[in-house]
């Protein structure tokens, strides 16, 4: 009966014949493990000792034992045996049914509860593809994972059948008479499982490993297999890892071709604020940009730049490096801010990454996959840059800034101070914006300014900052240039606001230095008038060693702000003008180190304490201070001196009254000069005292340039400590 069905029944494949070799032929653990085991099972399972066991059974029939194990094999509790215990248990136990399993012998228990394990594993493995089908919170990656451990468990199924399928044509009892390679045994369920047994424990290890990570920190666990030294774990693993990954390629994809981001499930490395406005549209794409003007005036550029997406380092792939990852970064932000910010939809239309865009991106292919992201990178970069340098003239906007919020152009500054100066002496409350804006229109009318781009010209405005009551108008005076999209992604309100500080520190200092001017105009042209009266011919003298003191000192500070920090640090700018080299954090970069220059020169900060460099700069403000009430004192004696000298000239006498006269004015010379020649004195010893402090305290300053503008100022050992 057997003879004749022979044919129809399915033949499973001889179990492999290893050659026998040492160690050192380089075999896996697999292998070792294979080979020895087929080797105890043909050496347990022979004709000679076949119906030894077979006797040994006593009541138990061994197609029972083996339809028990087929059973086991798909995780179903049989006649003898059972499992105890949940699937999710690390752990399991196979315990008898009844009374008949304990008369099972121990060689044939103990080759059941090896091959009872598959079956153990198979119920971990088939409870989480359960899990996944009625779950619709998952996310695609361990959807992928769920779909293609599913399909390793069709092949396992056919396995199953097959087995199924011979033990029907198995006989009930076996002894030398019956037993045939085609009968089912279990040495031989136990050869042909064994390759399923290491793929089942791989599966159900990845399985356990998805309960406590999602997304890219999936792929992740999953990669450090690859770095196994099992040939047979690396392969299965990288096959796997081949379909898992790719939705993690997909959403990369997109991401690297046209700077949207599909994430439904927050799987990527990238992610978005929310925060920003930002939300999924009903086909979980990330909206790119905000579409209402409420928004556009509330978030600048700059926040959308460095705010609108970061990096999750936690679900960044292994094989994905850090300076990979942020050159990925980089390409979906470019991309995205020249679509909404740029507004560059010719860059797209004309399909400048379409060589990218046609590429399937693979887990197996990760040389392509670098070559892809520089690329890309490479192009997204420099058309972004290009946009901001060429369409939006970028430069031409930062060197406007140089030139009148940093008091570069000297003929409009000038005019501007000499126009604007006596209103800006009045009290802050009096003054009016309008007034303020003609004045500045005057004075570009009146340089070289008026040659300037208009669109350049119409963004400077002038206007007062928040005064308290006592201020005058030089104290809230500002200059602001107004930048629009996408310009403030570089110059922010942060950095705008650098601009007016390096503004008014400048515009102070320029101050000062025109009341030196003027005054040391009246010392030139009042020679007349003071030389009519003696008297005075010493505080003159004195008042213009202190005055030449105090020029020499406001000169080499501005000489030292316009030529040894701006223009210096504008080569900063022009270098990478000139290279554009990098992506738009680059060139942000680059111009942050700019500003942050000027100030920390300007300002002479950068010392070992901030407190020092709060006290050093506090000094500098009050010694500018200082210099204005000089100046004003300077202006009283002049006042004085003019009409003394004007008396004289006006008083026709007697000469018997000439005498009476003289003594008149002396004494009225000693009244009135009396609290001026103080005045002079005081502001002249104050400055010496505060100089002195200052150019000391540059001299053990870190930065080596403000030590040079210390060797500047005293450039004769003029201030010099006194030696005790």
């Amino acid at each position: 009966m057997l003879e004749n069905n022979a044919s129809n029944i399915p033949q499973l494949p001889n179990p492999p014949i290893l050659p026998a070799a040492p160690i050192s032929t380089g075999l896996s653990k697999s292998q070792i493990l294979s080979k020895w085991r087929d080797e105890q099972g043909r050496r347990i399972f022979t004709r000679e000792n076949t119906s030894d066991v077979i006797k040994g059974l006593n009541n138990t029939p061994s197609i029972d034992i083996l339809r028990d194990t087929v059973n086991i094999l798909q995780g179903i509790d049989g006649a003898y045996f059972r499992f105890e215990g949940a699937a999710n248990q690390s752990e399991f136990k196979l315990i008898p049914t009844d009374q008949r399993s304990k008369r099972v012998p121990k060689p044939t228990l103990e080759l059941v509860i090896r091959l009872a394990e598959l079956g153990w594993l198979y119920k971990q493995v088939a409870a989480f593809v359960r899990d996944c089908s009625t779950s619709t919170s998952l996310g695609l990656i361990t959807q992928a994972l769920s779909r293609h451990v599913q399909n390793r468990l069709y092949d396992f199924y056919r396995l199953i059948a097959l087995l199924e399928a011979q033990l029907a044509h198995t006989p009930e009892t076996m002894d030398e008479q019956n037993d045939s390679m085609d009968s089912l045994t279990l040495g031989r369920i136990a050869v042909w499982t064994e390759e399923w047994r290491l793929k089942m424990r791989m599966m159900s290890t990845l399985v356990q490993g998805a309960a406590d990570v999602h997304g890219g920190a999936l792929v992740s666990l999953i990669h450090g297999y690859t770095e196994n030294g099992d040939p047979f774990i690396r392969g299965f693993v990288s096959e796997l890892l081949e379909e898992v990954s790719q939705p993690f390629f997909n959403t990369l994809h997109t991401w690297i071709t046209s700077g949207e981001l599909y994430d439904p499930f927050k799987e990527f490395f990238v992610t978005i604020n929310n925060d920003l406005g930002m939300d999924l549209n009903s086909f979980g794409w990330m909206i790119g940009a905000p579409n209402t003007t409420e928004h556009k005036a509330n978030i600048d550029a700059g926040q959308l730049w460095a705010k609108k997406y970061s990096v999750r380092d936690e679900m960044r792939p292994r094989f994905v490096g850090q300076a990979f990852a942020k050159k990925i970064f980089s390409i979906g932000k470019s991309l995205n801010f020249i679509r909404h910010s740029c507004l560059d939809e010719e860059f797209f239309a004309t399909n400048q990454i379409s060589d990218i865009a046609n590429k399937v991106l693979t887990y197996s292919d990760i040389p392509s996959l670098e070559q892809s992201i520089d690329i890309a990178f490479s192009i997204a970069s420099q058309r972004l840059l290009e946009n901001m340098f060429s369409k939006y003239k970028l430069m031409d906007h930062l060197q406007a800034l140089k030139r009148y919020l940093m008091l570069g152009s000297g003929d409009f500054v000038d005019i501007l101070m000499e126009s604007i100066g006596p209103s800006l002496a009045r009290p802050a409350n009096t003054l009016y914006r309008h007034n303020l804006t003609a004045t500045l229109e005057a004075a570009i009318r009146g340089s070289n300014a008026q040659y300037d781009d208009p669109e350049i010209l119409r963004r400077l405005d002038a206007r007062m900052l928040e005064y308290t009551h006592g201020e005058i108008g030089w104290d809230v005076f500002t200059l602001e240039y107004r930048v629009d999209q996408p310009l403030d992604v570089i110059l922010t309100p942060e950095v705008m606001s650098k601009y007016r500080r390096i503004f008014n520190y400048l515009w102070r200092l320029k101050r000062v230095e025109s009341d030196l001017v003027k005054g040391w105009r009246r010392c030139v042209m009042g020679k007349r008038s003071y030389l009519k009266v003696p008297s005075l011919d010493n505080d003159w003298h004195q008042a213009r060693i202190a005055m030449s003191e105090m020029i020499h000192f406001v000169k080499e500070l501005e000489a030292y702000c316009h030529l040894e920090v701006i223009e210096c640090s504008w080569e900063i700018i022009e270098q990478f003008a000139s290279k554009r080299e990098g992506d738009l954090d680059a060139l942000i970069s680059a111009h942050r180190e700019y500003l942050e220059r000027i100030v920390n020169k300007i300002m002479l900060v950068g010392g070992r304490s901030s407190r020092r460099d709060e006290e050093l700069l506090h000094k500098m403000k009050q010694l500018l201070s200082v210099i204005l009430s000089f100046r004003r004192a300077v202006e009283d004696l002049y006042t004085f001196t003019l009409h003394m000298s004007s008396s004289l000239d006006h008083t026709p006498l007697e000469r018997p009254d000439i005498y009476r006269h003289k003594r008149l004015v002396a004494d009225e010379e000693e009244e009135g000069i009396a609290g001026i020649r103080y005045r002079v004195q005081t502001s002249a010893d104050e400055f010496h005292e505060l100089a002195s402090y200052v150019v000391n305290a540059l001299q053990s300053h870190p930065d080596l340039d403000v030590r040079f503008l210390a060797v500047r100022l005293g450039f004769n050992q003029f201030y010099r400590k006194p030696t005790k």
